[in-house]
């Protein structure tokens, strides 16, 4: 028996691929990216996460990004036209290009998110 897959979710940049095989879903890590060229750490850095719309994306965003980047957190939450989905966007506090990578790879473990950008 062979496994079908079939991609789910590309961000722009081509740091994170998502591929989903039957219930379970893989992240492909975050890595070798240029951060630490174009910024000065530590600072601060948004991420904007789209994902299913239901409760509780927002807390699970929030739960994986306190354990990795402990922090008040503001999000701001924008459902998409038909209400399928919606764009969360956070403001964290990054120590290196490292830790931007912990929290794609992280935060797009997430199920119910589709992109991270």
């Amino acid at each position: 028996m062979s496994l079908k897959f079939k991609r789910i979710g590309i961000t722009r940049q081509k740091h994170m691929q998502v591929v989903c095989c039957e219930d379970a879903v893989m992240v492909k890590p975050v890595k070798n990216t240029k951060f630490d060229e174009y910024l000065e750490f530590p600072c601060p850095f948004t991420f904007k996460i789209m994902g299913l719309a239901n409760v509780n994306l927002t807390d699970q965003i929030l739960a994986k990004l306190q354990v990795i980047a402990p922090g008040d957190y503001a999000p701001k939450v924008k459902p998409s036209s038909k209400g399928n989905y919606e764009a969360v966007s956070i403001v964290a506090t990054v120590t290196s290009k490292e830790h931007i990578e912990q929290i794609y790879t992280e935060i797009g473990g997430i199920e119910d998110v589709r992109y991270i950008l």
